[in-house]
């Protein structure tokens, strides 16, 4: 190397590996950062490992997609059932009527509508406790079927 030219600079801006040109890296991404902020820059990336990633692995597609297309022959009305099934199911309001706890609290709050103002507000300190109760039962129960579904314990 002669003395006229230069290295470049340890800490120049790096170059995105699809377009070429420099950019800031994300502060917290750093120097493990590959491309700039452009969509089409990362939309070609993704295709292009996708691509390499389909080239080094050519079989992982071509045993269970003709196994899952006889399925799905046999079963037309599966995807969309399910999918019907899903949509309704998250749009349902939770529904606590079947709960004792919802009976109770109910009731108790029906039994507050009486009285002048200040009746129901000294009904409702008598039975706060009483709900507090229940609902630390609630929380407890909801925390051991957590605890139950997810080996929380």
């Amino acid at each position: 190397m002669s003395a006229t030219e230069t290295l470049p600079p340890t800490n120049a801006a790096p170059h995105c590996r699809v377009c070429g040109d420099a950019f800031t890296p994300h502060p917290k991404v750093k120097d493990r950062q590959k491309l700039c902020a452009k969509p089409a820059c990362r939309i070609a990336w993704r295709l292009e490992q996708q691509a390499q990633w389909r080239k080094r692995h050519p079989t992982y597609f071509q045993g269970r997609y003709r196994d899952l297309k006889a399925w799905r022959e046999n079963h037309p009305a599966y995807q969309r059932q399910w999918r019907a099934q899903r949509r309704t199911a998250s749009q349902q309001p939770l529904s606590l009527d079947d709960q004792p706890f919802a009976r109770e609290i109910q009731s108790q709050l029906n039994r507050m509508k009486t009285g002048t103002p200040w009746q129901q507000a000294q009904k409702l300190c008598e039975i706060q406790s009483e709900l507090n109760t229940q609902l630390h039962q609630l929380l407890a129960r909801g925390q051991a079927a957590a605890e139950a579904r997810y080996n929380l314990s």
